[in-house]
């Protein structure tokens, strides 16, 4: 295949939730090596939290900035989750109902880009 793909490597989408929240996913291909791969930014109620490469939490509240890192970017906790499931020594690590949500979020972000317009999820 050559030329453009399908579906661009880098994208943005603005989600607005029923109770008014809303979320602004940012996907880029583009940027310097330098920068974290993996960035999640969230506001709230005087607070800003932002998750790096998943190994740091920064935490910024009453004009305080709390600092916490792991080692591990979770995969091998993830992975241990799994298997305790399996052996049916745990509940199942992540719903049914959540994991549903997070991928007809990820078709309906799909669906807008190839519309070309705003989509309704309905859940």
């Amino acid at each position: 295949m050559t030329g453009r793909l399908p579906f661009p490597d880098s994208a943005t989408a603005q989600i607005e939730f029923a109770d008014g929240s809303c979320a602004q996913l940012v996907y880029s291909a583009e940027g310097d090596a330098s920068f974290p791969k993996e960035v999640l930014t969230v506001y709230g109620a005087g607070v800003v939290a932002e998750i790096i490469n998943f190994q740091e939490l920064v935490v910024h509240s009453g004009r305080k900035r709390k600092s916490f890192s792991c080692s591990s970017k979770g995969h091998a906790e993830e992975i241990s989750a799994w298997a305790r499931f399996l052996r049916g020594q745990a509940a199942h690590p992540l719903p049914y109902e959540k994991s549903r949500l997070s991928m007809l979020l990820t078709f309906a972000v799909l669906d807008s880009i190839q519309k070309s317009r705003a989509v309704e999820l309905d859940a």
